[in-house]
């Protein structure tokens, strides 16, 4: 079973803004076009940065303490020796998915997606912080940069990795369009 942990100031992140049981992770990565050339995968010459969400996960179940971990999950890094004082001081969590999506119960909680266009954030053109959402998300409040709207794209923070928004009716519908 997938299981996602957090730890210190991005677990806090999440507990700041309200992330609990139901709400949605899409998971995006830097990636950048491959070919093989000789028998090894190289990149692709001028070949551009993006941002694109390669997973998701709907949270089914939020394991806050160490003696709460089932035996299943003792593989999982964030249950080792190094986390037992992050464990004691609540800055240690692991997520796992619910059975299937709420919002389309033919799916699972979680999984991957196959490379599609409509996952990538990276407005065309521009560089990989700089992404595109459909025009009736423009101004929905994007944590790391809420003031990151600009005319006609999100300038997302150069690092971060919990961009929270909130779950509007644009963003349904966004969302939605991803999972078709």
């Amino acid at each position: 079973m997938p299981a996602f942990g957090q730890t210190g100031a991005s677990l806090t992140e999440l507990h700041e803004n309200g992330v609990g049981v139901g709400d949605l992770f899409l998971f995006f990565g830097w990636f950048k076009e491959t070919e093989y050339k000789n028998g090894k995968l190289t990149f692709k010459p001028k070949a551009r940065d993006l941002h694109v969400i390669y997973g998701y996960m709907q949270i089914g179940n939020i394991v806050k303490s160490f003696k709460d971990v089932p035996e299943w999950m003792l593989y999982h890094p964030h249950t080792g020796a190094n986390y037992d004082n992050l464990w004691a001081r609540g800055l240690n969590a692991i997520f796992t998915p619910s059975p299937n999506l709420s919002f389309n119960k033919s799916l699972p909680g979680a999984g991957l997606f196959n490379f599609d266009k409509r996952y990538v954030l990276t407005k065309d053109g521009y560089s990989r912080s700089r992404w595109e959402f459909p025009e009736p998300m423009k101004g929905t409040p994007i944590t790391h940069n809420p003031r990151g709207w600009k005319d006609d794209y999100f300038q997302s923070a150069t690092r971060g990795q919990e961009f929270i928004m909130e779950c509007s009716g644009p963003v349904m519908s966004w969302v939605n369009h991803l999972f078709r």
